[in-house]
């Protein structure tokens, strides 16, 4: 990423920790809180793209990419499951947290598939029997919490480097130019009425907004 883009991104990054922090004064604002899903799943793409740009990761065993692939075929048959289940229950803050594509899910580093898996996890053993209908039953998901726990126990703790990757930047670019959008045109404003009832997190929120520029001649701050 260029120096612009690193700057964004912890821009992304506070105000996405700043949410989640919150996320109780908005939980029950049902586009609000799918804005804020949508951020985060697009702020995980940067850092998908980030590590896919940077690091061109060799020596997988065998056995690990094995796991992988039989993790990720499950987890998009719970994905499906559990999006079915929330479409007809019509809870679009489930929604947005478990559709995820195969696409999604290869470009995904072992380490972000892990979090996606361990977080599809919790949401499809919190639904239990409710996905039954959608053909996932016991015997499913105690395998997909295998499954989740044996990857897990298998990711090394440090990552090491040992090409460069050729991924596309115009990717990157893609991705900051949708989340530039997704907060301008829709969370600043869903957020505008916080500004009377929730001064402290409003201004905390508009803080986390702002770009930190930094120069040869110093530090200035860049309203977004």
């Amino acid at each position: 990423m260029n120096g612009k883009q690193i700057i964004k991104s912890s821009m992304f990054d506070a105000t996405t920790k700043l949410l989640d922090d919150n996320y109780s004064l908005f939980e029950n604002m049902a586009q609000l809180a799918a804005a804020h899903q949508e951020l985060k799943v697009k702020v995980r793409l940067i850092d998908q793209h980030r590590q896919i740009q940077l690091v061109k990761n060799s020596g997988l065993t065998r056995s690990k990419v094995t796991l992988r692939d039989e993790l990720t075929t499950l987890l998009l048959r719970i994905s499906a499951a559990l999006t079915a289940h929330a479409t007809a229950s019509i809870d679009q803050v489930l929604q947005a947290k478990v559709e995820y594509t195969l696409s999604e899910l290869k470009k995904s580093s072992d380490r972000i598939l892990c979090d996606i898996a361990v977080q599809v996890n919790g949401l499809a053993a919190a639904a239990g029997a409710a996905l039954q209908t959608w053909f996932v039953g016991p015997e499913e998901l105690a395998q997909f919490d295998r499954l989740t726990n044996e990857f897990k126990s298998v990711l090394p703790l440090r990552r090491v480097a040992t090409n460069v990757s050729k991924a596309s930047t115009s990717d990157i670019s893609e991705v900051f130019h949708e989340i530039d959008a997704l907060l301008k045109n829709k969370m600043d404003l869903l957020l505008k009425p916080f500004k009377f009832t929730q001064p402290t997190f409003y201004k905390e929120y508009r803080n986390a907004r702002a770009l930190v520029n930094y120069t040869g001649r110093g530090k200035a701050m860049v309203a977004v």
